[in-house]
């Protein structure tokens, strides 16, 4: 705040002691600064435009790539401090954008290979910080970066960019494209334009059409509505079909209830796309029950997605559809439990099946429901008798175990392949 105190050099200590004194609460705040931030937002965004700069959303640092050219200014150029007698000589000095010479304007013939590089060094930044992100850090950092959006230096931008993040940390969907503009560091520099989806993202057979805001009150009724049904019914009649499904989801820090009217109304009288409207602590909701099943799959989405869509058919005003939605998530994650727990049993029994098999020589042998439950009957994912006959009904039907009145461990491949069957029967 009390950089743009700074007039000359001799102003750089005080306005050191300054900063010092505010942080330390000894200062009383007199200005607005939330109208200083502003300031402080359109700076970042000029440095930015430079190409020179990047942000992780709290910090600005000199691109990597930049920095041997900075070393090339500040040896070509004897910067001194300048002292600004007027406003007009400060403007005449730094809105003259031909001073400095920079070092690519010496070396016109390297622009067209130096942009080419510059592309392809900010895609691989991008596949890094894809490969890098799944797992519990990236949902934890996730969570985080929601919490704090306040105190990055853009928090729209950044709303934006990290439920793209939220998706890319989701294994299984093919793609979760952000039409934000990124920066040679792989951070985010600018929003969504105004004439497309925020972040479209897809799997197998379903897209998912996010729109995020920040606004608040009849402000996001009046900005937002009418921009996301449109972006969602644009993608909607490009890659609908028999195959494939398209959904909105709309992310607030807290949704108004006329945005839900809109939403509720927009299926139930105009036969539109179901677009879910979920607030910011919501989602971080369910990416925290990702990590406790230890990963949502695009399925999993898709299948929440539906019972939020037949929940409008169900009830008869908006407000009654609000009020069902925790119902609805609860109910959902019992279901994605349950079929988790499945999976966890099917691969349990198919190990110790076939480890019995090994310790006795015979991958042939034949064994009884009572057999392997006395080999089964410890293990945490088989409570009683019933859960072991149930889970050996579904794998011997599937071919994930064979059966011949008795039981026979199934080869590995033919159980990749079986259980990957399964997965379809049961989830898509």
């Amino acid at each position: 705040m009390h950089l743009y105190d700074i007039r000359s050099p001799d102003d750089v200590d005080n306005t050191i002691h300054k900063t010092r004194n505010f942080r330390a609460g000894k200062v009383q705040k007199l200005r607005d600064v939330r109208k200083l931030d502003r300031y402080t937002l359109y700076l970042i965004r000029i440095l930015m435009r430079t190409g020179w700069f990047s942000t992780d959303g709290r910090t600005l640092f000199l691109a990597d790539d930049r920095k041997e050219d900075a070393k090339s200014v500040l040896r070509m150029h004897d910067f001194k401090p300048l002292d600004f007698d007027s406003t007009q000589r400060f403007y005449e000095y730094y809105g003259d954008p031909t001073v400095p010479e920079l070092p690519e304007e010496q070396v016109s013939e390297l622009k067209d290979k130096l942009e080419s590089l510059s592309a392809e060094n900010k895609t691989l930044k991008q596949r890094i910080y894809a490969l890098e992100l799944p797992g519990e850090e990236g949902v934890d950092k996730v969570i985080d970066t929601y919490k704090n959006i306040g105190k990055t230096w853009d928090p729209s931008l950044f709303f934006e960019w990290n439920t793209k993040l939220a998706f890319d940390n989701i294994g299984g969907f093919h793609e979760a494209i952000w039409n934000g503009v990124v920066d040679e560091a792989g951070n985010p520099a600018h929003l969504a334009g105004g004439g497309e989806a925020d972040i479209i993202v897809r799997s197998a057979n379903f897209t998912l059409v996010v729109e995020v805001t920040l606004r608040r009150g009849v402000d996001q009724w009046n900005y937002e509505h009418r921009s996301v049904i449109d972006h969602v019914e644009d993608v909607n009649q490009k890659e609908m079909s028999e195959e494939r499904d398209v959904f909105g989801l709309f992310i607030a820090e807290k949704v108004h209830p006329r945005t839900i009217t809109t939403f509720w109304a927009n299926v139930r009288d105009q036969g539109s796309v179901c677009i879910v409207p979920l607030d910011k602590m919501t989602f971080i909701d369910l990416l925290r029950f990702h990590k406790e099943v230890k990963g949502l799959a695009p399925s999993d989405f898709k299948s929440l997605m539906k019972l939020f869509q037949k929940s409008i058919s169900d009830t008869q005003s908006s407000v009654e559809w609000k009020n069902d939605f925790a119902r609805l998530i609860e109910n959902w994650k019992r279901s994605v439990r349950q079929e988790k727990l499945i999976f966890e049993r099917m691969i349990y029994l198919h190990k110790t099946v076939r480890n019995y098999a090994k310790s006795i020589g015979n991958l042939n042998v034949e064994l009884t429901e009572s057999i392997i439950w006395g080999l089964c009957r410890k293990s945490q994912f088989f409570k009683e008798e019933r859960d072991l006959r149930d889970t050996l009904d579904i794998m011997s039907r599937f071919r994930l175990l064979k059966k011949n009145g008795n039981y026979t461990w199934s080869p590995i491949d033919d159980f990749e392949i079986n259980i990957s069957r399964l997965r379809k029967a049961l989830l898509v």
